[in-house]
């Protein structure tokens, strides 16, 4: 569980964030406790989106499946994979496994695009 909390929310007490972590470590839900300093409410900004994006990627692998060529990072060699098997439906361009290489797959690459995947695997 990601909980992120802005320094300055005026609604919602910093310590009810607090509260959250600690049960969820009493449970042994694994969780991350962000504090945005500078922050209200609303709208924590560019900490916590990365934040977010970095919580995906080590917890769910996020983009991953869009790193054809094992670099670590969604890249345009990624999209040149896919390019490349478009015609002949090459298994490496199918970055959704249905067998296809199209525009699903173009997509998904792109929406991973400049994601970190931890180490690379080659």
């Amino acid at each position: 569980m990601l909980i992120a909390h802005g320094a300055m929310d005026r609604a919602v007490p910093q310590a009810q964030s607090e509260r959250l972590a600690a049960a969820c470590d009493m449970a042994g839900v694994p969780n991350q406790l962000i504090i945005v300093p500078d922050a209200g409410h609303e709208n924590l900004g560019g900490m916590a989106n990365q934040a977010t994006v970095d919580f995906f990627m080590t917890h769910f692998g996020m983009g991953c499946s869009s790193d054809l060529d094992r670099d670590g990072e969604v890249n345009f060699a990624d999209l040149n994979i896919v390019l490349a098997a478009w015609d002949d439906n090459a298994p490496q361009g199918d970055v959704n496994a249905d067998g296809n290489v199209d525009f699903n797959d173009f997509n998904q690459v792109l929406s991973a695009w400049e994601m970190a995947c931890g180490e690379a695997s080659k």
